[in-house]
């Protein structure tokens, strides 16, 4: 989430209260396209630190959700042009940029008052060495596509798909709500299930009616639900 979409992340926040999805874990971009800064929408910043204070937990996610001044190779055309548009910002950034993006992020976090067990690359994209430099600087896990990472000495992958929907164009909405019909049901049964919204599905009533559905059958089906945070400390 960031500046430009409060309208729609409240919203979001406001159904998933009414579900009953007490817990959850809400993915923060410092500076959304290099624009504005969290520290521009006070409001989002308020909002955020009173669901920190319900119990949810506040995750960095990336640090500006693009590619800027990253050259991309021709084997990384797909996942950075056709699986995401342009927003993969960790999958090949130089060490140091890492290190230095990751500590803005905590230092912001910091200035804030917001918690930070984990961090959430954009796309779930990214090199090795994030692995090896988020352990250094105090992160307790990250994530991919298909699992979750657990960090320290004895690294840990918890395998779990997360079902995650594209609004950005027809096609995309298409593909993507064939695909996540077809994917909860192969993680019925599954522990845990990982279900990522965005503020754009928020935007599109088709996809956003399929999210619901989803959520209310696994709700029905007896699930819980957890932050990362949390399902990591258990």
């Amino acid at each position: 989430m960031h500046p430009g979409a409060l309208r729609e992340v409240v919203a979001i926040g406001e159904r998933l209260d009414q579900l009953g999805v007490e817990k959850r874990s809400l993915l923060v971009i410092p500076c959304f396209h290099h624009r504005e800064t969290l520290l521009d929408c006070p409001e989002l910043c308020r909002w955020l630190s009173l669901e920190q204070a319900r119990g949810r937990e506040i995750v960095l996610h990336g640090y500006y959700h693009d590619e800027q001044d990253v050259e991309t190779r021709a084997t990384e055309v797909f996942w950075r042009r056709v699986y995401t548009a342009g927003e993969a910002e960790f999958l090949r950034l130089p060490r140091k940029v890492m290190v230095e993006r990751l500590w803005k992020g905590k230092e912001l976090f910091a200035l804030l008052g917001w918690d930070l067990w984990g961090f959430v690359a954009p796309a779930w994209l990214f090199s090795v060495d994030l692995l090896e430099v988020l352990p250094l600087l105090g992160f307790r896990y990250t994530t991919r596509l298909t699992g979750i990472i657990v960090l320290g000495e004895k690294r840990r992958h918890i395998p779990s798909q997360s079902l995650c929907w594209s609004s950005r164009s027809l096609w995309r909405r298409v593909v993507s709500w064939g695909w996540n019909r077809w994917l909860a049901r192969c993680v019925r049964g599954a522990d845990p299930v990982r279900i990522a919204i965005h503020p754009g599905d928020f935007r599109e009533k088709t996809l956003w009616k399929e999210i619901d559905r989803v959520l209310g059958n696994l709700l029905a089906l007896g699930y819980q639900s957890s932050s990362y945070r949390d399902y990591v400390a258990s």
